[in-house]
């Protein structure tokens, strides 16, 4: 049995003297893993770096063994930030969200376009609001979207500023105020408004990052990835906002 894909790097780790088992999102076979024959060597090691784009053969004697890859680059988009540490955590947060919410072989063709557009925005200044419409898509991909249409608690579209952390739903200013301490606060940019300032981004992923974890990985008893940890925290840090993170 064989196919051949497009491929997204997602881990790797070393298997017996020169090899590498690889987890890759394919574009047309989903969340898949295999064998790379002397994937540590100098020549393939590099093409298994985070943020690879590649071309892919897959191939097994039956479509459930462990199978093996044959791989050849396409493009590396890590090459492109090897001096910028927030867009490699972004990359590297990406790999790991997906690597531990997708069931292995499951078809998601619209995630591997998004993924791989969100990839090609990166170097564009305001690649973080891409970042977090991509971790939204993510959710509801996997059936726990956020309703950000209405308030829950008055049916009204207008003046929106808190989400229910319960419920995963918009709740308005007005009837919001006397549980403020208690709701996740709601950037005006998610609902296609307002001018957009770091301090909204950090609530946009502060967001994100809480459906993230209490739906996806909650749910396993695992912490949400440490990847995904660390871009939240290298971002706020290069936005002048540790102390807000903190709160």
């Amino acid at each position: 049995m064989n196919w051949s894909d497009d491929a997204l790097v997602l881990r790797t780790y070393p298997h017996a003297e020169t090899g590498v088992v690889a987890t890759l999102l394919t574009r047309e076979h989903g969340r898949h893993t295999g064998y790379v024959k002397f994937g540590t060597t100098k020549r393939l090691r590099p093409l298994l770096d985070l943020g690879v784009k590649l071309r892919v053969q897959w191939t097994a004697r039956v479509s459930e063994n462990l199978g093996s890859w044959f791989i050849e680059p396409d493009r590396n988009y890590s090459a492109f930030y090897l001096d910028d540490p927030v867009r490699l955590a972004a990359i590297s947060s990406i790999a790991a969200l997906l690597e531990g919410t997708l069931a292995d072989r499951e078809f998601y063709p619209s995630l591997f376009e998004a993924t791989e557009a969100f990839l090609e925005f990166l170097g564009h200044d305001y690649w973080i609001i891409s970042y977090i419409s991509w971790e939204l898509g993510l959710l509801n991909l996997l059936g726990f979207g956020i309703e950000l249409d209405k308030c829950a608690a008055t049916g009204k579209m207008e003046d929106l500023c808190y989400v229910s952390p319960k419920t995963g739903r918009a709740v308005s200013k007005e009837a919001g105020i006397p549980y403020k301490d208690r709701l996740l606060r709601l950037p005006s940019f998610l609902l296609g408004s307002g001018i957009v300032t770091d301090e909204d981004i950090l609530d946009g992923l502060k967001l994100t990052g809480y459906f993230l974890e209490k739906n996806l990985f909650h749910l396993k008893n695992q912490p949400i990835p440490e990847a995904r940890d660390r871009l939240e925290k290298l971002w706020s840090k290069s936005a002048g906002l540790e102390d807000k993170e903190q709160e």
